[in-house]
């Protein structure tokens, strides 16, 4: 049986592929492909917020690994949690041998969190692993990424959780961070690919290792997707592509985020879900469409260190001999980029922490579609020029959120209604809205009901009218 393991690492796609094998888990079946993915529920071992994909990275982890280096990571403080551990690793082997027996196919795909193992000895246990479910053929990929996009992607998701200070403590800014070898758990995030792949070399021997850039230009087909399923030797066309989860922000998001991280962190010690952070980065980054862009510097000892890794891996992998995988360009070191000026106010950025802890404890918006509404009425205190909204639907959500729009209403359109006004706001057709463009060159149409969204869209496709949903 032939074995095709996606070793993950983090910000290279993992999520775009795991959601990519549990949408085609069938058709991948019908193509002869088995891609097996715990049943077990995590809770029930004491395990929060551990996705399913997850269990096999851990599962074949010793005791010790676990102990040292993931428990720590996830924040977890189990009750006998080495007894729970064991429990969890034998129920998992019970449930993944008895996927293959069921399956009967030849070809499986795993795709877990492998960047646990870190040593030749922790990816040794994952081959006896295989081996013993029956196993005899191996293929594994692991994508691998520029390292300023690597660690680019890295700060934005420490800004998104609240987590800036603990990772980076003082020494990071905005526009410009220093990385130094001698920060170990930095250095262990943007580690170089050398050491990365050593191990896997080590246990399946280097013909069996596939590594892929995570990059457009390096994607089979340019798509991430397209990518995946010519490394597997998929053909069929069937397959349903995902959407990206992943929302890369703007300076001015950026600049807000990490002036908002003491609350960001309150926000999560009191259990709030810090993915709605989404809808206030969706809305900073329609404020500025300047992308961030963090100028990555690194001291002497570690630059050596990856430009010997770049250069190893070539040596190893000739396909990339002559491509600039890593650095995009060979003076990286020395490079300035100049950043926008996207420097928010202090005025502003307490206004702004004012608006989003207003909307965060009230449970009442922080639970409801009209979240967004209500945060995106809240933005207009802190543009400085005025907006002109229009509220297209008198539905639930427009009902809820209408009291904070009044200020800046214009008028409300809706199909539906037959009243000359709503409490004195005018009531309008889809041909006021366009007439009023040449009058409100700055105008906004919020969209309450999400069937029409697209509709609206297409109304107002031909003007810089901007429609924003709530839904």
């Amino acid at each position: 049986m032939k074995c095709y393991i996606h070793a993950g690492i983090p910000k290279t796609g993992t999520s775009t592929i795991k959601n990519f094998l549990t949408l085609n888990k069938n058709n991948l079946f019908k193509s002869g492909y088995t891609v097996l993915v715990s049943n077990l529920d995590s809770a029930s071992y004491g395990f929060e917020h551990l996705s399913n994909y997850a269990h096999i990275g851990i599962g074949v982890c010793d005791s010790d690994v676990f102990n040292t280096r993931i428990q720590p990571a996830y924040g977890w403080k189990i009750i006998d949690s080495e007894k729970r551990f064991n429990n969890f690793q034998q129920d998992l082997y019970a449930d993944i041998s008895k996927q293959i027996k069921d399956s009967r196919s030849e070809n499986f795909i795993i795709s877990s969190d492998f960047h646990w193992l870190k040593t030749d000895a922790d990816v040794d246990r994952l081959k006896s692993y295989l081996l013993s479910l029956g196993f005899d053929d191996f293929k594994v990929f692991i994508y691998l990424r520029n390292y300023d996009e690597y660690m680019n992607s890295y700060i934005q998701e420490t800004l998104k959780i609240g987590v800036l200070e603990e990772v980076f403590g003082g020494d990071f800014h905005i526009n410009s961070f220093k990385v130094r070898d001698n920060r170990s758990q930095i250095f262990d995030i943007l580690k170089d690919y050398k050491l990365k792949l050593e191990p896997w070399i080590h246990s399946f021997g280097i013909n069996s290792i596939k590594p892929r850039i995570f990059k457009d230009n390096f994607f089979f087909g340019n798509s991430l997707i397209k990518d995946l399923k010519y490394v597997l030797d998929i053909s069929s066309e069937d397959c349903i592509e995902p959407t990206s989860k992943n929302q890369s922000i703007s300076f001015k998001a950026a600049k807000f985020l990490e002036g908002f991280q003491d609350k960001l962190k309150e926000f999560r010690q009191q259990g709030f879900n810090i993915n709605f952070i989404s809808l206030i980065i969706s809305s900073l980054n329609i404020m500025s469409g300047d992308k961030f862009n963090t100028n990555i510097i690194y001291d002497d000892l570690l630059y050596q260190k990856l430009v010997d890794s770049d250069k190893w891996f070539k040596d190893n992998f000739p396909d990339y001999q002559n491509k600039d995988c890593f650095f995009d360009q060979v003076d990286s070191k020395n490079s300035v980029i100049d950043s926008p000026d996207n420097n928010l106010k202090e005025e502003q950025t307490e206004l702004l922490v004012e608006v989003f802890s207003e909307i965060f404890n009230d449970k009442q918006y922080y639970c409801h579609e009209a979240f967004y509404g209500k945060l995106f009425f809240g933005l207009q205190k802190y543009k400085s020029t005025k907006r002109y909204i229009v509220l297209y639907g008198y539905g639930s959500v427009g009902k809820l959120i209408f009291p904070h729009l009044q200020q800046s209403l214009l008028g409300v359109v809706d199909l539906d209604l037959t009243l000359d006004e709503i409490e004195g706001i005018p009531v309008l057709t889809v041909d006021d809205v366009k007439n009023m463009y040449f009058q409100y060159t700055d105008l906004i149409v919020l969209v309450s009901r999400l069937l029409h969204i697209e509709e609206i869209k297409s109304l107002f496709k031909d003007s810089d009218i901007k429609v924003i949903p709530l839904v």
